[in-house]
């Protein structure tokens, strides 16, 4: 039977509710019978709109619904509990959020529907909200674009790229607190947030439905331990029922969904539209079947060559060397960047690694990082994450308990480069707790990157110094003095509310967040009379 592209008005997958009795044909939901409805919009304000491939990738996915009149309404305001629900169904803990039930003390809790609850306890839990956060969390205020990318920032762990630094540049540098700087600028390095076309990054504005999703379809398929729903490659073959892609040299098989939707070059199409030799990005759903399609026709040649220089933020691109050629493509929020079988930020992109590049007009659709051809012939360099359990200077060996618990212990190489807190270090500089990331060839660490764990302290402030370095100093209930340094980068919160140090004063209760004697975050409590 000839499939045609299914654009249903409101389908069951996307948009969560239920038509009326009298509608429930116009829907395709009379009994369990299947209607196919072609060339229809799926939600009636999205067709033409700047993000319309995009956000019916994103509710193909999940991360959002639609209303019951079958609008999307793109330009409506994201609330604060709105992207918190987006952000945990992108995390693929859905089902975890619809079990969970909420713990935890919260402003404004009357205001969060029962149904939510369970998504805001798991933010809370995968840290993308603090105890903090949850002290002053209004839901039904409007998202700020500053406040999205701090909660991006944690849901993904993410870190500035210190091989990749640059200063951000933006018109309306101002506005963007000093102790959000670091988050900025990862936004920027990872290409997730670039600012407007007048250079503006709008840390305040807030965040519309089409905005989040385009940030979500940026995000999406970087979640370490979620399940892959999308597949990227070149048509092999495709008919009325399946299509073959290859990627990365293997050939997959996928069986399309009776509610597929084609986009090709941007524009709606149908399944027999589909040829061999178009890029796709294929969306599969929980059968893995494919439920949508974007297709582009690319470039006829395929380059491969070594990255001679990466530029990152607005205008992002990168240079590829071939022999004494070089050619330079640019990257925008579409192009997928992929290394051992899992997406990338741009950041990520090292100088000197050989990639493959799928190409439309001068613009990468997919940069995919090749293993050394003469991989066979070199040693193979195993990375390990965790925390440094034992170092014996003397015998040059390294102990550190992994991620999972395993212990590993490691001979360091006399002319391994250690790093601690960014810092040129010795082995014996690395203590018990801190955290490190070993490089190590046939088992032999010839690199390892540490950085000095973070320490809780709590009491009661005694002393502040506000001459030359920034001091605080606290007494701790066991009689103890410790003197911390306060940066421009420290958080400090009064009673919950965002603080200067000179809004201290002695006596306050405060607990500190400290890393090698420097306060990361300060919490304090004083009674208000």
């Amino acid at each position: 039977m000839k499939r045609v592209l299914m654009m249903l008005v409101a389908v069951a997958l996307l948009v969560s509710f239920t038509a009326p009795a009298a509608d429930a044909a116009q829907f395709g939901q009379k009994g369990h019978n299947k209607t196919k409805i072609s060339h229809q919009v799926k939600f009636k304000d999205v067709k033409g709109h700047w993000a319309e491939n995009v956000l019916l990738q994103m509710t193909a996915k999940g991360y959002l619904k639609g209303y019951e009149d079958a609008s999307f309404k793109p330009s409506n305001n994201v609330s604060n509990l709105e992207a918190v629900v987006m952000i945990v169904r992108a995390l693929g803990l859905e089902e975890e959020a619809k079990d969970a039930k909420l713990s935890l003390p919260v402003k404004h809790a009357k205001q969060i529907p029962t149904w939510a609850a369970g998504y805001v306890q798991v933010a809370y839990e995968e840290g993308i909200l603090t105890a903090w956060d949850l002290a002053s969390f209004n839901p039904n205020q409007k998202a700020k674009r500053i406040e999205v990318a701090q909660m991006i920032t944690r849901a993904l762990n993410l870190t500035e790229n210190k091989n990749n630094q640059f200063a951000i540049k933006f018109l309306d540098q101002k506005d963007i607190p000093k102790n959000y700087t670091g988050i900025v600028v990862i936004m920027v390095q990872t290409g997730i947030m670039r600012g407007d076309n007048n250079n503006c990054f709008l840390p305040n504005k807030p965040i519309t439905r089409a905005e989040m999703a385009v940030l979500l379809d940026r995000i999406d398929g970087k979640v370490k331990g979620k399940k892959d729903d999308e597949v990227t490659g070149k048509i092999k073959s495709v008919d009325e029922d399946e299509i073959t892609i290859v990627s990365n040299g293997k050939s997959m098989e996928y069986d399309f969904s009776d509610e597929v939707m084609v986009y090709i070059d941007g524009k709606i199409g149908d399944v027999e539209d589909l040829k061999k030799g178009l890029f796709v990005k294929l969306i599969l759903d929980r059968n893995d079947e494919v439920v949508f399609v974007k297709a582009e026709n690319t470039d006829d040649d395929e380059f491969k060559g070594e990255i001679s220089q990466i530029v990152l933020g607005k205008g992002a691109q990168f240079t590829i060397k071939t022999g004494s050629k070089e050619k330079t493509f640019k990257i925008d929020s579409d192009t997928e960047i992929e290394k051992d079988g899992k997406e990338i930020f741009i950041n990520d992109l090292e100088i000197g690694w050989t990639v493959s590049v799928d190409v439309k007009k001068g613009v990468a659709l997919k940069i995919t990082v090749l293993e050394d051809e003469d991989e066979d012939n070199k040693a193979e360099k195993v990375k390990y994450k965790g925390t440094v359990r034992r170092v014996d200077a003397d015998d040059a060996t390294i102990s550190i308990r992994g991620e999972k618990g395993n212990i590993y212990t490691f001979d360091v190489d006399e002319d391994a480069e250690i790093t601690l807190d960014g810092a040129s270090a010795d082995l014996e500089d690395l203590k018990r707790g801190v955290e490190v990331e070993v490089v190590v060839i046939d088992d032999i660490a010839v690199k390892i990157t540490a950085e000095s764990s973070e320490e809780e302290f709590t009491g009661e402030i005694v002393a502040i110094t506000l001459v030359g370095q920034d001091t605080v100093i606290i007494e701790t209930d066991d009689d103890s003095e410790y003197v911390f340094d306060v940066t421009e980068d420290t958080i400090i919160r009064l009673n919950g509310k965002s603080a200067d140090l000179d809004d201290l004063a002695k006596g306050d209760w405060v607990e500190i967040i400290a890393r090698k004697g420097e306060a990361l975050k300060i919490y304090a409590e004083r009674d208000e009379k």
